[in-house]
């Protein structure tokens, strides 16, 4: 009795608060030569938690392939066990939407298994799941986990050209010519997912010289070689791809240089002539090699029956060679 008032202290804890949620609790006020009482009060009691990621540790880092397994722990703060049937729900950055799926419950803790290779995870780098834990009648609790995502990656080369023609392979080594430089295209490709990485730095290392990349707007990379003062042989060439928060990537490649072989085709010549008349001669200059590509502005010397030199009033070149 305190102050006019009748004050009743229960514990919650007590055995006849057996679990959580809505009571009643009933009151009789009596006393003699009184009229008695009765009154009821309705309460609910929650369930006191704490909640823990309990591995990874923040800010891991992991490869795009990889298959993320988070442990959670849920428990009752009071009773010191694990609570069951619970909704673990997860969802990756702040726009995300919340998901349950993939969450198991294993030996007294919540376990969600993330593929990241998931459209969620769209791209590499820094990267927030955020976790909401609750169960009816419980306090709920929330968790974030921050983690590094490194895309894996490789290379694809596009074509390798030289003389306005695409080099051909043989087996792994592409076959080219004297004369002329190489141009090298390729992608730097993220392999989950499957796309073309732009904003990369692409070095290429040949005959001790470094060449940087140039880019155009749909991520291909183009590098051009100087082979001018090379001997015939086999060459190789190194390529290596850098951008943050991918994996780096480096190929080498091969290929040989091939001796040029040029021959002249008669298009175009007179049936028969008068002595002391002029006439036409077309002839075309080309390479063999390169599916006839024409030489053009080359210098021309004839001769009668490869002996006796010969003059000509003029030469010139159109556009076909």
């Amino acid at each position: 009795y305190v102050s006019g008032n009748y004050q009743i202290e229960l514990w919650l804890r007590h055995s006849e608060f057996d679990g959580y949620g809505p009571f009643t609790i009933y009151f009789a006020l009596n006393k003699t030569n009184y009229y008695n009482q009765t009154l009821q009060l309705d309460l609910s009691i929650l369930g006191l938690t704490t909640s823990q990621i309990d591995s990874p540790s923040q800010d891991q880092t992991f490869y795009s392939n990889e298959t993320l397994i988070i442990v959670l722990s849920f428990d009752d703060y009071i009773k010191a066990i694990p609570i069951i049937d619970a909704n673990i729900q997860w969802k990756v950055g702040l726009s995300g939407t919340y998901s349950s799926t993939n969450v198991s419950y294993v030996s007294g803790n919540y376990q969600i298994e993330l593929w990241l290779r998931l459209s969620e995870f769209d791209g590499c780098g820094p990267f927030t799941i955020y976790f909401k834990l609750n169960k009816t009648n419980y306090y709920n609790q929330t968790e974030m986990l921050n983690i590094n995502l490194i895309g894996l990656t490789s290379i694809n080369i596009i074509k390798i050209t030289q003389y306005n023609q695409t080099l051909s392979l043989s087996g792994s080594i592409y076959e080219c010519q004297t004369g002329e430089n190489l141009t090298i295209y390729a992608n730097f490709l993220s392999d989950y997912p499957n796309k073309t990485i732009t904003g990369a730095t692409g070095i290429l290392t040949f005959n001790g010289d470094i060449y940087m990349s140039l880019e155009n707007m749909e991520g291909v990379y183009e590098w051009e070689i100087d082979t001018s003062s090379l001997a015939f042989g086999l060459y190789n060439f190194n390529i290596t791809f850098y951008k943050t928060y991918y994996e780096n990537s480096t190929s080498l490649y091969e290929f040989r240089l091939n001796n040029l072989i040029a021959e002249i085709k008669c298009v175009q010549k007179p049936d028969s002539i008068r002595q002391g008349d002029s006439f036409y001669l077309n002839l075309k200059l080309y390479y063999t090699l390169f599916d006839e590509y024409p030489i053009n502005n080359a210098n021309i010397s004839l001769m009668i029956d490869f002996g006796t030199s010969i003059s000509y009033m003029d030469a010139f070149t159109n556009s076909s060679g």
